[in-house]
């Protein structure tokens, strides 16, 4: 938990929090990790998650928690095309271990990010327990999200 505890803003017409903390977490992680899983096969850097992403067993809950990556810069819409992410160059960085911050401000009234809470960062080798083994593709997927050039992998990002 952060040092100083978050204060959320208060709605001066009904007193509820207009915002709220959402910490990264190791299911966040796996959900990009299995999005990365499945772009790499593909090389494409695009996913409608519940007709691309296997949802069974103990899989089945990542669907319902795409936004938690999402509040965190880590997964975005895809342009023109509704129910499709892509991972972003955030994405890249965190999978190739950068540091990203650890608790995003996340607006009931807007339904986006309003920023990051505090210092503390994380890094996908602090989430995952084990570690994590890249195939060929996914290496390749990882370098290219990484790239500092615009290309086409990046042109349908909202």
């Amino acid at each position: 938990m952060p040092e100083k505890k978050f204060k959320a803003k208060i709605c001066q017409c009904c007193g509820q929090a207009e915002n709220y903390m959402l910490g990264m977490d190791k299911g966040s992680a796996e959900i990009v990790l299995s999005i990365l899983s499945r772009i790499s096969e593909k090389e494409i850097n695009e996913i409608h998650p519940s007709r691309e992403l296997e949802m069974t067993g103990d899989k089945k809950w990542q669907i319902t928690n795409l936004s938690k990556p999402r509040f965190h810069g880590l997964i975005a819409f895809v342009k023109d095309k509704p129910g499709y992410y892509c991972l972003t160059r955030k994405a890249g960085l965190f999978l190739k271990g950068e540091p990203i911050p650890k608790y995003a401000i996340v607006s009931k009234v807007t339904g986006h990010n309003d920023g990051y809470y505090g210092d503390e960062t994380v890094t996908l080798r602090d989430l995952m327990t084990s570690g994590v083994t890249w195939s060929g593709y996914e290496e390749k997927m990882i370098d290219r999200l990484y790239s500092k050039q615009t290309n086409s992998l990046f042109d349908d990002i909202r």
